[in-house]
């Protein structure tokens, strides 16, 4: 029995992808569109150059292939954009040809073609991949009619319009210098906010650091956010007896499983040394506990691998009005010193010594 196979939709998932299938669906419509245009107005008129109906057919077909292919998405896109540049150069070689052996220079609208190929080439291969193509297409491009001219023993001037190829030759100059001062740009952009990540995150797990969050917790202050502050017990026999390589796996573990136990708006980061600090925003005081008491759970429930169990003490505040940074800090850093007095390995969300009421402990099971 004959199987048949369904094509495979192939789709760029890169918003990057999808941005240059809608411009290359749009700039392809232009092409048929004008093209077909080009050639309707050209007869009518009386000045249809017929030995250029063979490369401008193959070029309106190569075009309606390539909005096929671009809008089914059933042929890679780094395909598509390799053919239709290489197919349409050796269109535009062929037309440029055809025109010298008919004693004609080269026409405006070959050079305006020559101009977007270049920007095509910027966008679908390397800066300097695009210089090399565009400047062996440019030389290639007058060096052609020259030869005919010169075969035929006749002025190298009488093919060329010598004003529109150095109008060309600065066009394309300019556009790899926008090229490379774009990229450059970009560059610059991109260091600028490596550098910024790499300034607010800690370096062993990957989380904020303490600058970072002190940074969210200024952003927040003001709209009932609640804090976490945790420590994990005895950290420094892990240590000890498996080495500091390991003890940094441990606090990367840590990170990845109170993390996964967040909402997508809460912050996670290391405080320094074994602490890590939540930010919850917009969180009262008993939602805060029970997210403490979650994550308390989660961390002894964890079998790390080279430490086994791994437990923590965690202290929970509530930001007050007229609250500082500090002030709501240093009241969760009170409340995890009062579990670790307790015994460790639980969470403290208000004083101890306040009414059972006030407070809740959640002790070892």
């Amino acid at each position: 029995m004959r199987s048949s196979t369904k094509p495979t939709m192939i789709e760029s998932d890169s918003p990057l992808g999808r941005l240059k299938r809608r411009t290359y669906l749009s700039v392809l419509v232009v092409a048929v569109v004008g093209t077909l245009a080009s050639l309707g107005l050209e007869f009518l008129q009386g000045t249809l150059f017929e030995p250029s109906l063979w490369p401008r057919g193959a070029a309106l077909a190569l075009y309606s292939w390539l909005l096929w292919a671009v809008f089914a998405k059933r042929v890679e896109l780094h395909l598509v954009e390799a053919i239709g540049l290489y197919g349409i150069s050796v269109l535009f070689l062929w037309q440029v040809v055809l025109e010298a052996l008919a004693g004609h220079p080269t026409p405006p609208s070959l050079h305006l073609t020559l101009v977007a190929i270049a920007v095509s080439c910027l966008i679908t291969v390397s800066r300097d991949v695009a210089a090399r193509f565009m400047a062996s297409l440019y030389v290639t491009s007058f060096a052609l009619p020259a030869l005919v001219a010169l075969a035929r023993d006749e002025p190298v001037t009488s093919a060329l319009n010598l004003d529109l190829l150095a109008i060309t030759g600065a066009v394309l100059a300019l556009l790899f210098f926008l090229s490379t001062y774009n990229h450059h740009l970009g560059q610059q952009r991109l260091e600028t906010e490596e550098m910024r990540r790499l300034a607010f995150t800690d370096a062993v797990t990957g989380v904020a650091n303490r600058r970072k969050l002190y940074e969210v917790l200024n952003g927040t202050l003001k709209t009932g956010v609640s804090i976490v502050l945790l420590d994990l017990d005895h950290f420094k026999s892990v240590n000890d007896r498996f080495g500091h390589e390991a003890g940094d796996a441990v606090l990367r573990e840590v990170a990845r499983r109170l993390r996964s136990e967040l909402r997508p708006h809460d912050s996670l980061g290391r405080w320094g040394g074994e602490e890590f600090l939540v930010v919850l925003p917009d969180t009262s005081s008993s939602e805060a506990a029970s997210v403490a008491e979650r994550l308390w759970r989660a961390l002894r429930a964890h079998p790390f691998r080279r430490a086994g169990r791994v437990t923590g003490s965690f202290g929970v505040a509530t930001a007050r009005t007229g609250d500082s940074t500090d002030r709501l800090v240093s009241r969760a850093d009170a409340r995890l010193y009062q579990a670790k007095q307790l015994g460790r390995d639980r969470v403290v969300w208000s004083d101890a010594n306040h009414p059972m009421s006030e407070t809740t402990l959640i002790l070892e099971e």
